[in-house]
Protein backbone atom coordinates (compact mmCIF):
# COMPACT_ATOMS: atom_id res chain seq x y z
CA UNK A 1 0.00 0.00 0.00
CA UNK A 2 2.90 2.55 0.82
CA UNK A 3 4.29 1.92 -2.87
CA UNK A 4 1.09 2.90 -4.53
CA UNK A 5 0.45 5.58 -2.24
CA UNK A 6 3.68 7.12 -2.84
CA UNK A 7 3.62 6.63 -6.94
CA UNK A 8 0.15 8.39 -6.45
CA UNK A 9 1.44 11.39 -4.73
CA UNK A 10 4.51 11.30 -7.42
CA UNK A 11 2.20 11.58 -10.27
CA UNK A 12 0.29 14.20 -8.73
CA UNK A 13 3.54 16.06 -8.15
CA UNK A 14 4.31 15.42 -11.73
CA UNK A 15 1.58 16.55 -13.64
CA UNK A 16 1.12 19.98 -15.07
CA UNK A 17 4.10 22.09 -14.79
CA UNK A 18 7.02 19.14 -15.26
CA UNK A 19 4.73 17.02 -18.12
CA UNK A 20 4.16 21.19 -19.52
CA UNK A 21 7.88 21.39 -19.54
CA UNK A 22 8.18 17.70 -21.86
CA UNK A 23 5.19 19.17 -23.95
CA UNK A 24 6.87 22.02 -25.04
CA UNK A 25 10.11 20.57 -26.02
CA UNK A 26 8.50 17.69 -28.13
CA UNK A 27 5.92 20.61 -29.87
CA UNK A 28 9.17 22.49 -30.96
CA UNK A 29 10.27 24.58 -28.50
CA UNK A 30 14.22 23.39 -29.12
CA UNK A 31 16.50 24.84 -26.10
CA UNK A 32 19.88 23.97 -25.84
CA UNK A 33 20.98 23.33 -22.38
CA UNK A 34 24.57 21.77 -23.22
CA UNK A 35 27.74 22.97 -24.15
CA UNK A 36 31.03 21.45 -25.09
CA UNK A 37 33.93 22.35 -23.25
CA UNK A 38 37.15 23.41 -25.10
CA UNK A 39 39.43 22.95 -21.89
CA UNK A 40 38.38 19.54 -21.50
CA UNK A 41 39.49 16.91 -24.16
CA UNK A 42 36.66 16.15 -26.90
CA UNK A 43 35.61 13.11 -25.11
CA UNK A 44 35.21 14.71 -22.03
CA UNK A 45 31.16 15.29 -20.76
CA UNK A 46 28.94 17.78 -22.01
CA UNK A 47 28.25 21.03 -19.59
CA UNK A 48 24.78 20.92 -18.48
CA UNK A 49 23.28 24.45 -17.27
CA UNK A 50 21.32 23.93 -14.54
CA UNK A 51 18.29 25.77 -13.49
CA UNK A 52 19.64 29.16 -12.10
CA UNK A 53 23.48 28.94 -13.88
CA UNK A 54 23.41 31.10 -17.15
CA UNK A 55 24.78 33.87 -15.55
CA UNK A 56 27.57 32.01 -14.19
CA UNK A 57 28.27 29.95 -17.65
CA UNK A 58 27.96 32.96 -19.70
CA UNK A 59 31.62 34.15 -18.99
CA UNK A 60 32.91 30.84 -20.13
CA UNK A 61 30.66 30.81 -23.41
CA UNK A 62 32.13 34.65 -23.99
CA UNK A 63 35.37 33.59 -23.69
CA UNK A 64 35.28 30.46 -25.93
CA UNK A 65 35.12 27.78 -23.32
CA UNK A 66 32.05 26.96 -24.37
CA UNK A 67 30.72 26.06 -27.50
CA UNK A 68 28.08 24.22 -29.78
CA UNK A 69 28.25 20.62 -29.43
CA UNK A 70 27.65 19.80 -32.91
CA UNK A 71 30.86 18.95 -34.69
CA UNK A 72 31.26 21.16 -37.93
CA UNK A 73 28.62 23.93 -36.31
CA UNK A 74 29.36 26.59 -38.91
CA UNK A 75 28.77 29.04 -35.83
CA UNK A 76 29.93 27.50 -32.52
CA UNK A 77 30.23 30.70 -30.38
CA UNK A 78 27.38 31.00 -27.72
CA UNK A 79 26.02 33.01 -24.77
CA UNK A 80 23.18 32.80 -22.25
CA UNK A 81 19.71 33.49 -22.04
CA UNK A 82 18.01 33.97 -18.74
CA UNK A 83 14.16 34.71 -18.77
CA UNK A 84 11.46 34.65 -16.44
CA UNK A 85 9.15 32.82 -18.92
CA UNK A 86 11.42 30.88 -20.71
CA UNK A 87 14.09 28.11 -19.49
CA UNK A 88 17.70 29.64 -19.38
CA UNK A 89 19.53 27.97 -22.15
CA UNK A 90 22.95 28.63 -24.63
CA UNK A 91 21.93 30.89 -27.73
CA UNK A 92 24.18 30.53 -30.74
CA UNK A 93 25.48 34.30 -31.22
CA UNK A 94 24.36 33.89 -34.86
CA UNK A 95 21.62 30.91 -35.56
CA UNK A 96 23.54 28.40 -38.08
CA UNK A 97 21.07 27.91 -41.04
CA UNK A 98 21.17 24.08 -41.45
CA UNK A 99 17.76 22.98 -40.36
CA UNK A 100 18.81 20.01 -39.43
CA UNK A 101 21.39 21.41 -36.71
CA UNK A 102 18.62 21.04 -33.99
CA UNK A 103 18.34 17.32 -34.71
CA UNK A 104 21.64 16.83 -34.85
CA UNK A 105 21.81 18.23 -31.56
CA UNK A 106 19.37 16.32 -29.84
CA UNK A 107 20.86 12.99 -30.94
CA UNK A 108 24.33 14.22 -30.02
CA UNK A 109 23.46 15.00 -26.49
CA UNK A 110 21.06 11.56 -25.65
CA UNK A 111 23.65 9.59 -27.14
CA UNK A 112 26.26 10.86 -24.79
CA UNK A 113 23.97 11.80 -21.97
CA UNK A 114 23.15 7.77 -22.07
CA UNK A 115 26.72 6.88 -22.43
CA UNK A 116 27.94 8.96 -19.69
CA UNK A 117 24.90 7.33 -17.40
CA UNK A 118 25.99 3.87 -18.82
CA UNK A 119 29.96 4.74 -17.46
CA UNK A 120 28.13 5.75 -13.98
CA UNK A 121 26.42 2.42 -13.50
CA UNK A 122 29.80 -0.19 -13.50
CA UNK A 123 33.58 0.67 -13.51
CA UNK A 124 34.11 -2.92 -15.59
CA UNK A 125 31.68 -1.64 -18.13
CA UNK A 126 33.20 -1.22 -21.94
CA UNK A 127 31.19 1.47 -22.99
CA UNK A 128 31.23 1.96 -27.25
CA UNK A 129 29.38 4.84 -28.67
CA UNK A 130 27.90 4.75 -32.67
CA UNK A 131 28.23 0.91 -33.02
CA UNK A 132 26.78 -1.39 -35.64
CA UNK A 133 25.46 -4.40 -34.56
CA UNK A 134 23.74 -6.94 -36.98
CA UNK A 135 23.49 -4.20 -39.34
CA UNK A 136 21.02 -2.05 -36.76
CA UNK A 137 22.50 1.75 -35.34
CA UNK A 138 23.07 1.26 -31.86
CA UNK A 139 23.63 4.42 -30.46
CA UNK A 140 25.61 2.72 -27.15
CA UNK A 141 26.55 -0.75 -26.77
CA UNK A 142 27.71 -1.68 -23.41
CA UNK A 143 29.72 -4.57 -22.62
CA UNK A 144 30.62 -6.72 -19.50
CA UNK A 145 33.95 -8.18 -18.62
CA UNK A 146 31.74 -11.85 -19.02
CA UNK A 147 31.13 -11.07 -22.79
CA UNK A 148 27.17 -9.99 -22.20
CA UNK A 149 26.23 -6.77 -24.22
CA UNK A 150 23.40 -4.42 -24.19
CA UNK A 151 22.14 -2.14 -26.74
CA UNK A 152 21.00 1.43 -26.35
CA UNK A 153 18.82 2.50 -29.98
CA UNK A 154 18.33 6.11 -29.70
CA UNK A 155 15.70 7.50 -32.71
CA UNK A 156 14.62 10.61 -33.69
CA UNK A 157 13.51 10.11 -36.90
CA UNK A 158 10.46 7.96 -37.15
CA UNK A 159 10.44 4.70 -37.09
CA UNK A 160 7.84 2.17 -39.03
CA UNK A 161 7.38 -0.70 -36.87
CA UNK A 162 8.30 -3.26 -39.56
CA UNK A 163 11.54 -1.46 -39.40
CA UNK A 164 11.68 -1.62 -36.04
CA UNK A 165 10.81 -5.40 -36.06
CA UNK A 166 13.21 -5.93 -38.45
CA UNK A 167 16.06 -4.15 -36.38
CA UNK A 168 14.61 -5.86 -33.11
CA UNK A 169 14.93 -9.45 -34.20
CA UNK A 170 17.60 -8.94 -36.43
CA UNK A 171 19.35 -7.74 -32.67
CA UNK A 172 18.05 -10.87 -30.82
CA UNK A 173 19.10 -13.09 -33.12
CA UNK A 174 22.58 -11.44 -32.15
CA UNK A 175 22.20 -12.42 -28.78
CA UNK A 176 21.58 -8.35 -27.75
CA UNK A 177 19.24 -7.45 -25.74
CA UNK A 178 18.26 -3.89 -26.81
CA UNK A 179 16.45 -0.39 -25.20
CA UNK A 180 14.43 1.43 -27.54
CA UNK A 181 14.47 4.82 -26.55
CA UNK A 182 12.58 7.66 -28.57
CA UNK A 183 13.23 11.43 -28.84
CA UNK A 184 10.34 13.83 -27.55
CA UNK A 185 9.03 14.30 -30.95
CA UNK A 186 5.33 14.02 -32.41
CA UNK A 187 6.61 10.76 -33.95
CA UNK A 188 6.53 9.06 -30.50
CA UNK A 189 5.24 11.74 -28.19
CA UNK A 190 1.76 13.50 -29.12
CA UNK A 191 -0.96 14.71 -25.71
CA UNK A 192 -4.36 13.69 -27.27
CA UNK A 193 -6.25 15.75 -29.53
CA UNK A 194 -9.55 15.48 -30.55
CA UNK A 195 -9.04 15.20 -34.26
CA UNK A 196 -7.02 12.48 -33.80
CA UNK A 197 -9.55 10.08 -31.72
CA UNK A 198 -13.17 9.49 -31.69
CA UNK A 199 -14.05 10.37 -28.18
CA UNK A 200 -16.22 13.33 -26.62
CA UNK A 201 -14.48 16.78 -26.40
CA UNK A 202 -14.27 16.03 -22.78
CA UNK A 203 -12.55 13.40 -21.93
CA UNK A 204 -10.17 14.59 -24.33
CA UNK A 205 -9.82 17.69 -22.55
CA UNK A 206 -10.04 15.93 -19.39
CA UNK A 207 -6.53 13.96 -20.95
CA UNK A 208 -4.74 16.50 -21.79
CA UNK A 209 -5.05 18.26 -18.62
CA UNK A 210 -3.40 15.36 -16.79
CA UNK A 211 -0.30 16.15 -19.07
CA UNK A 212 0.71 11.92 -18.44
CA UNK A 213 -1.95 10.28 -21.39
CA UNK A 214 -0.20 10.38 -24.77
CA UNK A 215 -1.63 9.22 -27.91
CA UNK A 216 -0.91 5.51 -28.51
CA UNK A 217 1.16 4.44 -31.99
CA UNK A 218 1.18 1.31 -34.14
CA UNK A 219 4.91 1.60 -33.45
CA UNK A 220 4.16 0.63 -29.58
CA UNK A 221 1.78 -1.85 -30.45
CA UNK A 222 4.07 -3.68 -32.24
CA UNK A 223 6.37 -3.27 -29.35
CA UNK A 224 4.04 -4.44 -26.93
CA UNK A 225 3.55 -7.75 -28.66
CA UNK A 226 7.39 -8.18 -28.49
CA UNK A 227 7.61 -7.60 -25.15
CA UNK A 228 9.45 -4.97 -25.59
CA UNK A 229 8.86 -1.50 -23.70
CA UNK A 230 9.32 1.84 -25.43
CA UNK A 231 11.31 4.57 -23.60
CA UNK A 232 11.18 8.59 -23.96
CA UNK A 233 13.92 10.62 -23.29
CA UNK A 234 14.23 13.86 -22.42
CA UNK A 235 17.82 15.71 -22.80
CA UNK A 236 16.34 18.77 -20.88
CA UNK A 237 14.78 17.04 -17.79
CA UNK A 238 17.22 14.02 -18.01
CA UNK A 239 14.53 11.85 -17.33
CA UNK A 240 13.07 8.66 -18.81
CA UNK A 241 9.31 7.86 -19.43
CA UNK A 242 7.79 4.44 -19.60
CA UNK A 243 4.63 3.98 -22.01
CA UNK A 244 2.60 1.85 -20.21
CA UNK A 245 -0.92 0.65 -21.09
CA UNK A 246 -4.15 1.53 -19.67
CA UNK A 247 -5.22 -2.09 -19.65
CA UNK A 248 -2.07 -3.55 -18.57
CA UNK A 249 -1.26 -5.13 -15.30
CA UNK A 250 1.66 -2.87 -14.59
CA UNK A 251 -0.80 -0.21 -14.63
CA UNK A 252 -2.94 -1.59 -12.21
CA UNK A 253 -0.19 -2.14 -10.04
CA UNK A 254 1.28 1.37 -10.22
CA UNK A 255 -2.45 2.14 -9.34
CA UNK A 256 -2.60 4.82 -12.64
CA UNK A 257 -6.03 6.18 -12.83
CA UNK A 258 -7.55 5.42 -16.18
CA UNK A 259 -7.86 7.59 -18.74
CA UNK A 260 -11.14 9.27 -19.61
CA UNK A 261 -10.56 8.12 -23.18
CA UNK A 262 -11.14 4.54 -23.58
CA UNK A 263 -8.43 3.44 -26.17
CA UNK A 264 -5.91 5.11 -28.52
CA UNK A 265 -3.92 6.62 -25.46
CA UNK A 266 -1.20 5.46 -23.04
CA UNK A 267 -0.27 6.17 -19.78
CA UNK A 268 3.56 8.26 -19.79
CA UNK A 269 5.36 7.55 -16.53
CA UNK A 270 9.01 9.50 -15.71
CA UNK A 271 11.37 8.76 -13.97
CA UNK A 272 14.80 10.75 -13.08
CA UNK A 273 17.36 9.03 -15.04
CA UNK A 274 19.88 8.75 -11.95
CA UNK A 275 16.90 6.33 -10.52
CA UNK A 276 17.42 3.83 -13.91
CA UNK A 277 19.51 1.27 -13.80
CA UNK A 278 21.00 -0.35 -16.65
CA UNK A 279 20.83 -4.44 -16.45
CA UNK A 280 21.70 -7.51 -19.02
CA UNK A 281 18.31 -6.82 -20.40
CA UNK A 282 17.78 -2.97 -21.13
CA UNK A 283 17.19 -0.42 -19.03
CA UNK A 284 15.31 -0.96 -15.67
CA UNK A 285 13.19 2.25 -14.17
CA UNK A 286 11.25 2.60 -11.00
CA UNK A 287 7.95 1.48 -12.68
CA UNK A 288 9.51 -1.28 -14.91
CA UNK A 289 12.02 -3.60 -13.01
CA UNK A 290 14.52 -6.07 -14.46
CA UNK A 291 11.79 -8.84 -14.05
CA UNK A 292 10.04 -7.60 -16.79
CA UNK A 293 12.31 -6.45 -19.04
CA UNK A 294 14.13 -10.03 -18.50
CA UNK A 295 10.64 -12.33 -19.20
CA UNK A 296 11.19 -11.82 -23.66
CA UNK A 297 14.39 -13.54 -23.09
CA UNK A 298 13.59 -16.56 -20.94
CA UNK A 299 13.95 -19.60 -22.19
CA UNK A 300 10.78 -21.02 -23.39
CA UNK A 301 9.72 -24.28 -21.16
CA UNK A 302 10.14 -27.82 -23.09
CA UNK A 303 7.52 -30.42 -23.43
CA UNK A 304 6.92 -32.41 -20.51
CA UNK A 305 8.98 -35.54 -20.70
CA UNK A 306 7.20 -38.83 -19.86
CA UNK A 307 6.86 -39.43 -16.00
CA UNK A 308 8.99 -41.64 -14.44
CA UNK A 309 7.87 -43.88 -11.64
CA UNK A 310 10.46 -42.09 -8.90
CA UNK A 311 10.77 -38.77 -8.57
CA UNK A 312 14.71 -37.30 -10.06
CA UNK A 313 17.18 -36.90 -7.16
CA UNK A 314 18.77 -34.25 -9.21
CA UNK A 315 17.33 -30.52 -7.95
CA UNK A 316 17.59 -27.98 -10.42
CA UNK A 317 20.12 -25.58 -10.31
CA UNK A 318 19.80 -21.68 -9.79
CA UNK A 319 20.33 -19.31 -12.44
CA UNK A 320 24.00 -17.70 -13.07
CA UNK A 321 24.37 -14.25 -11.55
CA UNK A 322 23.48 -11.30 -14.27
CA UNK A 323 26.43 -10.12 -15.53
CA UNK A 324 25.49 -6.81 -14.97
CA UNK A 325 24.42 -4.29 -12.09
CA UNK A 326 21.83 -6.10 -9.51
CA UNK A 327 18.12 -5.27 -10.99
CA UNK A 328 15.76 -2.43 -10.04
CA UNK A 329 14.17 -2.33 -6.34
CA UNK A 330 10.89 -2.34 -8.03
CA UNK A 331 8.68 -4.77 -6.91
CA UNK A 332 7.92 -7.84 -8.90
CA UNK A 333 4.32 -8.15 -10.47
CA UNK A 334 2.57 -11.04 -9.72
CA UNK A 335 1.67 -13.50 -13.14
CA UNK A 336 -1.72 -13.37 -14.21
CA UNK A 337 -3.93 -16.35 -14.84
CA UNK A 338 -3.06 -17.85 -17.89
CA UNK A 339 -5.74 -18.43 -20.92
CA UNK A 340 -7.40 -21.20 -21.65
CA UNK A 341 -5.72 -23.98 -23.52
CA UNK A 342 -6.21 -23.30 -27.14
CA UNK A 343 -3.80 -26.81 -28.90
CA UNK A 344 -6.61 -27.27 -30.95
CA UNK A 345 -5.87 -24.33 -33.42
CA UNK A 346 -2.35 -25.59 -34.21
CA UNK A 347 -2.92 -28.70 -36.16
CA UNK A 348 0.88 -30.55 -36.87
CA UNK A 349 1.83 -30.51 -40.00
CA UNK A 350 -0.73 -27.66 -41.24
CA UNK A 351 -0.88 -24.67 -42.70
CA UNK A 352 -3.11 -21.74 -41.46
CA UNK A 353 -2.66 -17.76 -41.64
CA UNK A 354 -2.62 -15.44 -38.64
CA UNK A 355 -6.02 -14.10 -39.39
CA UNK A 356 -7.94 -17.34 -39.34
CA UNK A 357 -6.37 -18.33 -35.97
CA UNK A 358 -7.30 -14.63 -34.60
CA UNK A 359 -10.81 -15.62 -35.87
CA UNK A 360 -11.12 -18.23 -33.75
CA UNK A 361 -10.19 -16.77 -30.61
CA UNK A 362 -13.03 -15.40 -28.36
CA UNK A 363 -13.26 -12.28 -26.11
CA UNK A 364 -11.74 -8.55 -27.07
CA UNK A 365 -10.58 -8.49 -30.72
CA UNK A 366 -7.70 -5.92 -29.75
CA UNK A 367 -6.40 -7.95 -26.83
CA UNK A 368 -6.82 -11.13 -28.66
CA UNK A 369 -4.70 -10.05 -31.45
CA UNK A 370 -1.59 -8.52 -29.40
CA UNK A 371 -2.34 -11.86 -26.86
CA UNK A 372 -2.15 -14.13 -29.90
CA UNK A 373 1.00 -12.20 -32.13
CA UNK A 374 3.36 -12.52 -28.58
CA UNK A 375 2.30 -16.15 -28.51
CA UNK A 376 3.22 -16.69 -31.92
CA UNK A 377 6.35 -14.91 -31.90
CA UNK A 378 7.77 -16.92 -28.45
CA UNK A 379 6.31 -20.52 -30.66
CA UNK A 380 8.20 -19.74 -33.56
CA UNK A 381 11.41 -19.39 -31.29
CA UNK A 382 10.50 -22.80 -29.54
CA UNK A 383 10.35 -24.20 -33.25
CA UNK A 384 6.16 -24.89 -32.58
CA UNK A 385 5.14 -22.64 -35.49
CA UNK A 386 7.33 -20.70 -38.68
CA UNK A 387 6.53 -17.29 -40.50
CA UNK A 388 8.18 -14.45 -42.02
CA UNK A 389 8.32 -10.97 -41.23
CA UNK A 390 5.75 -9.14 -39.03
CA UNK A 391 2.56 -10.82 -38.56
CA UNK A 392 -0.59 -9.76 -40.87
CA UNK A 393 -3.98 -10.64 -41.58
CA UNK A 394 -2.78 -12.82 -44.41
CA UNK A 395 0.51 -14.14 -42.88
CA UNK A 396 1.05 -18.13 -43.11
CA UNK A 397 1.50 -19.65 -40.32
CA UNK A 398 3.14 -23.27 -40.76
CA UNK A 399 2.90 -26.03 -38.33
CA UNK A 400 6.12 -28.93 -38.69
CA UNK A 401 4.57 -32.17 -38.36
CA UNK A 402 7.47 -32.95 -35.74
CA UNK A 403 5.70 -31.51 -32.68
CA UNK A 404 3.81 -33.45 -30.05
CA UNK A 405 0.35 -33.17 -30.55
CA UNK A 406 -1.67 -33.04 -26.98
CA UNK A 407 1.14 -30.39 -25.64
CA UNK A 408 -0.47 -26.76 -25.42
CA UNK A 409 1.15 -24.40 -26.65
CA UNK A 410 -0.03 -22.21 -24.13
CA UNK A 411 2.57 -24.07 -21.91
CA UNK A 412 4.92 -21.68 -23.27
CA UNK A 413 2.90 -18.73 -24.26
CA UNK A 414 4.15 -15.80 -22.37
CA UNK A 415 1.63 -13.67 -20.20
CA UNK A 416 0.17 -9.95 -21.85
CA UNK A 417 2.35 -7.29 -20.50
CA UNK A 418 1.41 -3.71 -20.03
Amino acid sequence: MGVRQDLNQWAEAMRHADYKAWAQEALGDRRQVYARSTLQPTNAPLVFMAHGEAEQLRAGAHEGALICPVPGCPSPQLTTYASNKRREHFRHLQAPADPEHNAAYARLVARELLAEWARSQHPALEVTEDAVVAGVSVAVLVGSPTGHQVAICIRYRRLGRDSWWEQHTALRAHGVPAAWVFGLRPAFYEPPRLSRLEQPDDAVARDRARGDIILDRALYREMRTEGSWPLLLSIEQRQLGNVISPQGRVAKHLGLDPPACRDGVQHLVVHDLVDCKLTAHGIATPSVGESLLAQPYAKPPQPPAPQSPTPSPIRPTSPPPSPLPPPSSAPSLPAPPGPAPVEALLEPGSTTTFGALLDSLKGPRDRAEDDLKSDLYTLRVSGIVHFEGPLRHDTPIESPASWTPGWSPRTVWRPRRG
